[in-house]
């Protein structure tokens, strides 16, 4: 694979170098029942609300106060993650079809974990996946595994691709945000 592209059957995803804190827990097979259920909440639908006849700034006012409790929520079940996901991860590159990362735990090849990915903090996006590990090539940052998203929803597949997206526009940002030194 190129550089910044990782792929899954046929499909080809692009990859960033990003630091995605992460935990991960051990599983016996990809079969296992996943234990990380996504914790976004469904955001009540403007029209439902429309029709119980509530003003429009109440209306408002309940689908920010909803989104607030989501973060609040989102971000006290993180601190639960590590007592139900032990092995912390962090990552070094993502993409749509794999991982890279390093972990804090002693792992063997071909070992299936489950992992959970905390994208972003505001609003909390959290995406998880189930995939084999196996050493990676690039030793830059010591002890480095990949890991094939073997098991995953569409949905967190979904989440993952949008970060990716945003980090690269990030990073294209950066280069144009050039200011020319002042002349003299």
């Amino acid at each position: 694979n190129p550089k910044g592209v990782g792929t899954m059957g046929n499909r080809h995803f692009m990859s960033v170098r990003a630091r995605v804190r992460g935990w991960a827990r051990s599983v016996d097979s990809l079969d296992a029942t996943p234990f990380f259920q996504s914790i976004e909440g469904q955001m009540p639908a403007s029209a439902d609300l429309a029709e119980s006849k509530l003003s429009e700034p109440l209306i408002e006012f309940l689908i920010q106060l909803d989104s607030k409790l989501n973060t609040i929520l989102g971000l006290l079940a993180t601190d639960e993650l590590a007592q139900d996901f032990p092995i912390r991860l962090n990552t070094i590159e993502i993409s749509g079809a794999t991982l890279t990362f390093t972990l804090d735990t002693k792992v063997r090849t071909g070992q299936h974990l489950e992992v959970v990915l905390l994208l972003s903090r505001m609003p909390v996006v959290m995406a998880s996946a189930m995939g084999a590990i196996h050493p990676a090539t690039d030793r830059e940052f010591g002890q480095v595994f990949t890991m094939d998203l073997s098991r995953i929803r569409e949905e967190d597949r979904d989440a993952i691709i949008r970060f990716v997206f945003q980090e690269e526009r990030k990073t294209l940002r950066s280069k144009w945000d050039f200011v020319p030194p002042d002349p003299e």
